[in-house]
């Protein structure tokens, strides 16, 4: 019988996005794709209940980033609705290029304003040929 790959702290917090995917985010799925306007309600819930935070490590205010509870994260609010799992998918890939060479002055200036969900981050993606650049 397979172990559970996720510590007790880790499925909690994956328990917490659940719950908060199913009672807050479902019920809005088919108006947020219908409507197409950016869920910033979801994007609140996510800043009340630190969930930005699980991308980021303890130093720069965040729970202790780890590529698996990203995508935990992730796979718990796409099940019920994928732009709001997008948005979380965004915050990582959006930060990720500061997290891997950005300087410690750079990391200690924005990662934990972008962890607390205060700052939202972009990116911007070109892929000649597929037509989106």
């Amino acid at each position: 019988m397979p172990t559970e790959p996720l510590s007790e702290e880790q499925q909690e917090i994956r328990q917490l996005i659940r719950e908060l995917a199913r009672d807050r985010i479902a019920p809005r799925a088919a108006e947020i794709d219908k409507s197409a306007e950016f869920p910033w309600d979801v994007v609140e819930m996510y800043r009340e209940h630190g969930i930005f935070g699980v991308l980021f490590d303890e130093e720069y205010g965040g729970l202790g980033a780890s590529a698996l509870m990203a995508f935990v994260a992730i796979e718990e609010v796409s099940k019920v609705c994928a732009t709001s799992g997008l948005i979380i998918a965004v915050q990582e890939l959006g930060t990720l290029g500061l997290k891997l060479a950005g300087t410690d002055e750079q990391k200690q200036r924005y990662l934990s304003k972008l962890a607390s969900g205060e700052w939202l981050a972009a990116y911007a993606l070109t892929e000649p040929g597929s037509g989106s650049d």
